[in-house]
């Protein structure tokens, strides 16, 4: 059974003390395809609210976690399966519009027939300019890991076998991914004038087959979303 594969180019947006945050033209191929959220907000005290695409009827959070290292953030991953093509702006709708400075990023992928969930997830913590991402071991063969470095520095593309890193154009984090991974996987990068960073991780897999791609997990409706939260203040501060 093939992997899941990348389909266009990863769609890139960022805000500061804001709602919410558009991506504009995050194109689905077909029904089935799945588009996967990364990125992060800078304050522990907001979260993703809601995601919108009209193409996307349920989104699932495959993972958020919060750290103070290197600064105050919330990074999050969350996934979505294709219900009707569409060329259309993903909206990301934060908790709060008070949390500082955000970047998210959405990639949409084809994957392999029969139902999408989350498998694992994990963090890490660097100390170094080294950037370790998460360990993660599959409990299928050709799952998706994707993941998110939240860089104290800039952020410098790994060579680990299989993966696609891109450094995203705000912040200068680290994205990476691998749609065929099917034994335990430690993707690394590293990052210049800096020297920590934290570290987020999924591993998305699909089973059963035959018809297309369907969702399975704790969904997420795109309609509505909870009230705001009181942020904690604790932006990230200074110029990258």
């Amino acid at each position: 059974m093939a992997g899941f594969t990348a389909v266009g180019s990863l769609v890139q947006n960022n805000g500061n003390n804001v709602g919410s945050v558009a991506l504009a033209n995050v194109n689905s191929q077909a029904v089935g395809d799945v588009i996967v959220v990364t990125g992060q907000v800078g304050s522990t005290g907001t979260h993703i609210s809601s995601l919108s695409h009209s193409g996307v009827t349920t989104w699932t959070k495959a993972t958020s976690a919060t750290t103070t290292t290197p600064f105050a953030s919330t990074v999050e991953i969350w996934w979505g399966v294709v219900t009707s093509v569409a060329t259309a702006t993903l909206t990301v709708t934060l908790s709060n519009a008070t949390g500082g400075d955000c970047e998210y990023a959405a990639q949409v992928f084809t994957p392999p027939s029969g139902t999408v969930s989350t498998d694992v997830t994990g963090t890490n913590t660097d100390g170094t300019s080294t950037v370790n991402f998460p360990t993660l071991a599959p409990t299928n063969s050709n799952e998706l890991y994707v993941a998110y470095a939240f860089v104290a520095g800039v952020g410098v593309a790994g060579s680990t076998t299989g993966y696609t890193y891109t450094i995203t154009a705000h912040d200068k984090c680290i994205i990476c991914w691998n749609g065929n991974i099917t034994a335990s996987t430690s993707p690394t990068a590293s990052e210049t004038s800096g020297s920590s960073s934290f570290d987020v991780a999924a591993l998305i897999q699909v089973t059963g087959g035959g018809g297309g791609a369907t969702a399975s997990g704790a969904p997420f409706t795109s309609v509505g979303h909870p009230g705001p939260r009181v942020p904690d203040n604790t932006f990230r501060q200074g110029p990258r």
